[in-house]
């Protein structure tokens, strides 16, 4: 049985920074090209696409960075 984390001791700290990322592909010349990239956080989304694959994953990557620094204002602002 799975405890609740506040019973199993886990750092709760750890869930505010966890996001599912999808990316989708087109196949292209026979290679798998990515054209979308999306990531989850439980409550917010961020998508970027485009067949450049350096501005795709620059893109997600700065959105991902800024998502990450955002949650961590937020609740360092509601925890002290």
């Amino acid at each position: 049985m799975l405890n609740h984390s506040e019973d199993s001791g886990a750092d709760n700290s750890l869930l505010m920074y966890f996001i599912t990322i999808d990316i989708e592909t087109i196949k292209t010349n026979n290679n798998l090209v990515p054209y979308l990239i999306c990531g989850y956080n439980g409550s917010e989304y961020i998508t970027s696409y485009g067949l450049n694959q350096r501005t795709l994953f620059n893109d997600f990557i700065n959105k991902l960075f800024t998502l990450f620094e955002n949650r961590k204002r937020f609740f360092n602002c509601i925890c002290s």
